[in-house]
């Protein structure tokens, strides 16, 4: 099981470090109070509003994983399923990526509470790849895969490069089992 308990927004332009480090406390505040809570709770993962297109911008999101496996950080793009031209826009934008200098570029970390301290898992530069339609109006692209141990984590995702086909689609930052294929 997968929890989200607290997400921060911010923008790297306009936030400043102090603004950061409160959201920092407040995040690990409500994190470590909620992996006490009841441990039995089925919640699902809410997803979290990410704006794809723009550099500058990002979340910080802190979660609770219950069981030992693989997870994917997965960048979902969200349509109408009865809209087509959504659709298509979609697929348009990402398919005129490979090799592009619009592509947009994302930095994740990932950080692990250890013992009282925080120790950084992961700390890397992708790109969108490999896209695949999950149905039910969302077109995901798994960003990064990572083996993660039951305790709290802090995830932040911040956009490297603008990119104006992306600026106008909605997108949502997930932690979920990575899909495989069929």
């Amino acid at each position: 099981m997968l929890r989200l308990w607290s997400i921060i927004f911010f923008s790297g332009r306009t936030g400043h470090l102090r603004i950061l480090s409160v959201a920092a406390l407040i995040l690990l505040a409500s994190l470590l109070v909620g992996c006490w809570r009841d441990r039995n709770e089925n919640r699902p993962l809410a997803p979290i509003p990410f704006d794809a297109g723009k550099s500058g911008d990002g979340i910080l999101a802190g979660f609770c994983v219950e069981r030992a496996q693989e997870y994917a950080v997965v960048l979902s793009f969200l349509y109408d399923s009865e809209d087509a031209y959504g659709r298509k826009m979609i697929w348009d934008a990402i398919e005129g990526l490979p090799g592009s200098e619009t592509q947009p570029r994302y930095r994740i970390i990932v950080e692990r509470f250890e013992e009282g301290r925080v120790v950084s898992l992961v700390d890397s530069e992708v790109e969108i790849s490999k896209p695949y339609s999950s149905g039910w109006g969302r077109v995901n692209s798994r960003l990064l895969v990572m083996d993660l141990v039951p305790g709290s984590y802090i995830l932040r995702v911040d956009g490297l490069r603008n990119s104006v086909q992306f600026s106008s689609l909605r997108a949502n930052v997930l932690v979920i089992k990575p899909y495989r294929g069929k």
